[in-house]
């Protein structure tokens, strides 16, 4: 079923995440191995809990050197070197030996015949009618059984960063390897990320459990021609290599328009000024502040961590400047802008629009500030190769010297902020940092943040 969004007076179709193309991918070569049966579509749950049925483009069985042993009831070879080997390559002389045919399915009574072979299914990705690099892109899926000796030792974590209900999950040919830490998965691992490997291991469970299986699972998400998309990313920048990642949080691509976004932004600030009593031409009498917030790593912080209700908060996306802006306009007495280090370290800077395409000078930015706190030639050197803000920030909490870079930081978002509304309105700035747990207040951020306490006490 089609989703949909209105951005600029258009009705634009929504698309799928290549975390949710490559989950769909494995739950159909998962059961194309386990039953031999081809099925055109899937149904993949998706993390906010509704479902999406995403097409199979193809299904196709690999069958290794080893399946004439199958074939003829005999055990595999017991050593994991030798059964990794077995799924390499095709064979032709087994499709054309009757008992096995990938062309119309395959038969079989034994898990030894189903080690033999792998399966493949690829799931085409639609970005809908969003402008998306991987559009059109097949992702694709190898799902293949296997025993408890497969992965041992070390070798596990060059593959995957966990084993999840003995499903073990990494990237082929056009997905990238992480070789700068900082980011979603460790230096080493395939660039699948966190979510779209746990939609992974739930679709894949799924089919495992239907079919009685009990068994460990290895499944490689590839994507032809990723290689070469990626050049067109910010991955090479970011430090991952030779491929695209599997990205999504929530499985869909919404389409996004700038003017749509930053309207949006300005009515609802416009909405809860009035619901508060505020009008532009009674400020005087109905004063009010607001927090607002990147998206929902920030919005998490303030309710939880702040106390803040959420309908004192306005999502701001990247549109800083923009929410500021409307801030100004509808006359409210403050705002306290709350965001984790690593999206909001780019304000610090003066840089009002915190989209990557926009500027990004976030390390930049945090050696100017940790300069400032007093850190040493040598430590400036390290931080000036970090690729994350959060990588950046490690080295400084080693040193003792995070609190102070990310007070200096604060502090300095707070003062852009002042000179946008012409210091016409009270502005503060929280900065978290979820790794190291460390928070700080610039400008009048603890002023603003009892002030919002209070009137939701006093509601």
């Amino acid at each position: 079923m089609n989703r949909y969004k209105f951005r600029d007076g258009r009705q634009l179709r929504c698309g799928y995440t290549t975390g949710t193309c490559a989950a769909a991918a494995a739950e159909a070569a998962a059961g194309f191995l386990l039953t031999g049966k081809k099925t055109p579509s899937v149904s993949i749950l998706l993390p906010a809990g509704s479902t999406a049925e995403l097409s199979v483009e193809f299904s196709e069985l690999e069958y290794g050197e080893e399946f004439q042993f199958a074939a003829a009831g005999a055990s595999l070879p017991a050593d994991a070197e030798q059964n990794r080997k077995i799924f390499n390559g095709v064979s032709p002389a087994f499709r054309s030996a009757g008992k096995i045919t990938g062309s119309t399915g395959a038969r079989w009574n034994s898990n030894a015949e189903k080690r033999a072979m792998a399966a493949v299914c690829g799931v085409r990705k639609d970005a809908g009618d969003d402008a998306d690099i991987t559009d059109g892109m097949l992702i694709c899926a190898r799902v293949r059984l296997t025993d408890r000796n497969f992965f041992a030792g070390e070798e596990r974590t060059s593959f995957s960063q966990e084993e999840k209900d003995g499903i073990f999950i990494t990237g082929g040919d056009g997905v990238g390897r992480v070789t700068k830490p900082g980011l979603d998965q460790p230096v080493g691992a395939a660039a699948v990320n966190t979510v779209p490997r746990r939609m992974i291991s739930d679709a894949v469970k799924k089919i495992c459990d239907r079919e009685g299986y009990d068994g460990m699972v290895f499944v490689e998400i590839f994507v032809p021609g990723g290689a070469e998309a990626a050049k067109k990313t910010f991955n090479p920048l970011l430090g991952i290599e030779g491929g695209i990642s599997i990205l999504g949080t929530s499985g869909i691509v919404e389409p996004m328009s700038d003017s749509a976004v930053v309207e949006t932004i300005r009515a609802e600030i416009r909405v809860k000024a009035r619901e508060r009593g505020n009008f532009p031409e009674k400020a005087a009498e109905f004063p009010v502040c607001l927090a607002a917030v990147p998206g929902n790593y920030g919005m998490k912080f303030a309710c939880e961590e702040l106390a803040i209700s959420e309908d004192r908060i306005v999502k701001c996306s990247n549109f800083i400047g923009d929410m500021l802006n409307a801030c100004w306009e509808y006359r409210l007495s403050g705002i306290l802008l709350i965001g984790n280090a690593g999206k909001l370290i780019k304000l610090t800077s003066g840089v009002m629009n915190t989209h990557s395409s926009h500027a990004d000078a976030r390390i930049e930015t945090v050696i100017a500030c940790s300069l400032a706190a007093g850190a040493s030639l040598d430590l400036l050197r390290q931080i000036s190769g970090c690729v994350t803000t959060e990588a950046a920030f490690s080295l400084l909490y080693k040193e003792g010297l995070a609190q102070k870079t990310m007070d200096i930081a604060a502090e300095r978002a707070a003062a852009h902020m002042a000179r946008r509304v012409r210091d016409q309105l009270k502005t503060g700035v929280i900065l978290f940092s979820s790794s190291s747990g460390i928070a700080s207040f610039g400008g009048a951020a603890k002023g603003l943040l009892e002030e919002l306490r209070k009137r939701e006490r006093n509601r």
